[in-house]
Formats: C-alpha cells, sequence, structure tokens
C-alpha cells in the first residue's frame, strides 16, 4: 500500500473503514527523527494510491505561522486520531516552538486544511 514510502507509520482507520490514514516520508533520512507527510488511502476504492494531505515543509516557517510542519520522532505522532465518527476529520499533534500543538486537518481539502486548535486563545507567540 505504501510502495513508494521509505517509511510509513501510525495507520488510523476511519470510524466508518472508508478511509486510512498514516504517517510517512518518500524521503531517506539518517536518523531517528524526520520530516513527515501525512497521507490518506480511500480503502473503498484504489488502495495503490495515497493522498497527500499534509506535505513536507521544506522551508523554515514564516514568524507568524501557525503550523511548521510534521517533524519528530515517530512517536510524535501517537496522539492522533479521527474526531469521533466523522472520517473526514482528523486530529494531530505537532511540536512547534517549543509546543506540543493540536491540530486538525480536513481531509476533503488538503490544501491548507490544517488548524491550530487553540482552546486557550493564546497568541502566536506564546
Amino acid at each position: 500500500m505504501s510502495s513508494g514510502d521509505y517509511l510509513a507509520t501510525r495507520p488510523r482507520f476511519s470510524p466508518d473503514y472508508s478511509r486510512l490514514v498514516y504517517f510517512g516520508s518518500t524521503e531517506k533520512f539518517l536518523s531517528h527523527t524526520g520530516n513527515y507527510q501525512m497521507k490518506v488511502i480511500d480503502w473503498q476504492g484504489d488502495r495503490t494510491k495515497a493522498k497527500v494531505v499534509i506535505d513536507q515543509s521544506l522551508e523554515y516557517p514564516e514568524d507568524d505561522s501557525e503550523f511548521s510542519g510534521l517533524y519528530g520522532y515517530q512517536v510524535a505522532f501517537a496522539t492522533c486520531g479521527f474526531i469521533g465518527s466523522s472520517n473526514r476529520y482528523f486530529l494531530l499533534t505537532a511540536r512547534f516552538k517549543g509546543q506540543n500543538r493540536l491540530y486538525v486537518a480536513d481531509l476533503e481539502n488538503p490544501a491548507g486544511s490544517v488548524r491550530w486548535v487553540n482552546f486557550l486563545q493564546k497568541a502566536k507567540d506564546q
């Protein structure tokens, strides 16, 4: 299923088993940490093609960014999953400016779909 990936980890089925989300990388890296992509496979369709939901971040984030990409050790994405019975919205954690932040990704709108879940209404730099 992930034949093009150097690494594929943390697979999660949607509640109705129509989608499989996982974190992976097509590029090799030489340490235990890396720059990952989040991908989704239509489990009821062509299981050989994964759609990239969050791509690798190749540039340093701007000062006012809320998301810098998926970096870290493989276990950094252990606390992730679908929201309730939804097969569209996926919660994940990612490190950013020394914090572990909670994000939601919209699997049906991958371009710009990652949003920071800011419960405390903190300023972007806090």
